[in-house]
């Protein structure tokens, strides 16, 4: 998915690792990028990832929207964030 890979890209977060500043994917693309997968284990993951509290529910629905014409599955997308972010 070129799109979603730009966003994962062009929208880093900082993280500091041993005194060094990396650039790590955003939580919200990470849960996307593992629901679009739909393995079972990326599921699972993503699922634990959008319960813990570390997705911000406006950036994921935002990420969503912008890749509604990417995604497989879209409005399975759309509904496991209702059901899992509150």
């Amino acid at each position: 998915n070129t799109e979603l890979n730009a966003m994962i890209l062009g929208d880093p977060e900082d993280a500091i690792i041993g005194s060094y500043k990396i650039n790590i994917i955003q939580p919200e693309l990470l849960a996307i990028m593992k629901l679009n997968l739909g393995r079972e284990r990326d599921l699972d993951d993503s699922f634990a990832l959008l319960g813990s509290g570390k997705c911000d529910p406006k950036k994921f629905r935002s990420y969503i929207s912008g890749l509604k014409n990417s995604l497989e599955d879209y409005d399975s997308l759309v509904q496991y964030e209702k059901l899992i972010i509150k």
